[in-house]
């Protein structure tokens, strides 16, 4: 079974995440294909963070972000495992469409933090699918950052899902889901890389589900949960008063 990665280029989290599966897959991943940022400039990405974590997490995450930088990225992430890498600017755009239709020949493709939606043309390929690692229960905790949401609202736990994609956000059939504990003395970092690991484990046992045909589809509507956007600066506030810690 053929399998490419789609991700984007975050240091912090998502070289180990992407290392672990391409390690479990076993020569299987034939593609990294990494993506651009959200489509906003570094200022306005840095003021919406500084907002949210406040100066001194915000500093910790700066440092925190130069670090990772220097020690690893996805791209060596692959390059060590002698995958190749792509990098469009629009993963929809139709020449790389073509690319990946003709090229890499993917079975399956696998999104880890992908920054864009992947349109009809692209979710047609695989023939056994495109499937999503989100750190949330879904169908609760659809959108943007589930592990500070389920903090936030002092959920006593969170999950990890895997689902089949379609062109809505965190929709789509989910194959497996796994509760994660959220412990007392938990940070937003120490639950974001306990979600990231454990979504590797759980995407490796869902590409060993499809490639056996034994692969659930169940039920993950919209509807039935919740969406989150973008936190803002009073969320970040109450976060802190409530006593969570980022790092």
């Amino acid at each position: 079974m053929r399998i490419a990665i789609i991700t984007q280029d975050e240091p912090i989290y998502l070289p180990r995440q992407v290392a672990h599966v391409i390690e479990q897959s076993a020569g299987r991943v034939v593609a990294v294909i990494i993506l651009p940022p959200l489509n906003e400039t570094r200022r306005n990405v840095a003021r919406r963070l500084l907002r949210l974590f406040g100066l001194r997490a915000f500093l910790g995450l700066l440092r925190r972000y130069a670090c990772a930088k220097l020690s690893g990225s996805v791209e060596r992430a692959a390059d060590r495992a002698g995958v190749p890498v792509y990098r469009p600017d629009d993963v929809n755009e139709p020449s790389f469409v073509r690319i990946v239709r003709l090229d890499i020949r993917p079975d399956i493709v696998v999104s880890l933090s992908a920054t864009q939606i992947l349109r009809g043309n692209l979710l047609s390929i695989p023939p056994k699918g495109c499937i999503n690692v989100h750190s949330g229960p879904l169908p609760h905790y659809r959108g943007h950052m589930p592990c500070f949401r389920a903090m936030l609202n002092d959920e006593e736990s969170t999950a990890v899902t895997v689902h089949y994609m379609d062109e809505a956000i965190d929709a789509g059939d989910i194959i497996l889901q796994e509760e994660i504990k959220i412990h007392d003395d938990e940070t937003l970092d120490s639950l974001i890389r306990r979600c990231k690991d454990a979504g590797a484990d759980l995407v490796t046992r869902a590409l060993e589900m499809i490639e056996a045909g034994t692969a659930p589809r169940l039920r993950n509507d919209p509807s039935e949960g919740s969406y989150f956007p973008f936190p803002g600066v009073e969320e970040g506030r109450r976060f802190r008063k409530k006593g969570k810690r980022f790092w």
